[in-house]
């Protein structure tokens, strides 16, 4: 169904957000503040509602390598 409310953050391992949108189709980069995020594992929330009523909240993790 249509997507109304869209939240993703992102996470480093200390705790602290790295990354936030309420766009669904802007996601993260690997950059923070204009420089390539250090390797490691990230977690990510998203939460948001459907046009329906329903909503949503998963989380997980995703780990950033770097390939040269």
């Amino acid at each position: 169904g249509e997507i109304l409310e869209y939240n993703l953050r992102i996470f480093n391992r200390l705790g602290y957000l790295v990354f936030e949108s309420n766009d669904i189709a802007i996601g993260w980069d690997g950059y923070y503040e204009d420089q390539l995020s250090t390797q490691g594992v990230y977690i990510w929330k998203v939460r948001g509602s459907f046009a329906n009523g329903k909503s949503f909240l998963k989380s997980g993790d995703v780990t950033l390598i770097w390939i040269k």
